[in-house]
């Protein structure tokens, strides 16, 4: 199956759903023009799933939901970025 880069943009929100197709590798998130960005290797063809964001800014309390996969600098704020499956999604 053939494979390319997309590019996801993630609200400044605490949680988040996205579409992402199946199987999707995130490479990583950064900051582009003020946005948080997430970019993934993907199969264009896969099924789409939805997947959980949450971002979370430094100091703030939370509980770990997911598994980290970044984080980004808008000064003065730093934001840390984390996914999750949501169940039910990856059934075959």
């Amino acid at each position: 199956m053939k494979k390319v880069i997309w590019k996801f943009r993630l609200n400044l929100m605490e949680e988040q759903i996205l579409l992402l197709p199946f199987g999707a590798e995130v490479l990583t998130v950064q900051m582009q023009g003020g946005v948080i960005v997430l970019w993934a290797v993907v199969s264009p063809a896969a099924a789409k799933v939805q997947w959980r964001f949450f971002i979370i800014g430094t100091g703030n309390d939370f509980i770990r939901l997911g598994t980290y996969i970044g984080t980004v600098q808008q000064p003065p704020y730093v934001w840390h970025v984390f996914m999750a499956p949501i169940e039910g999604n990856f059934k075959t």
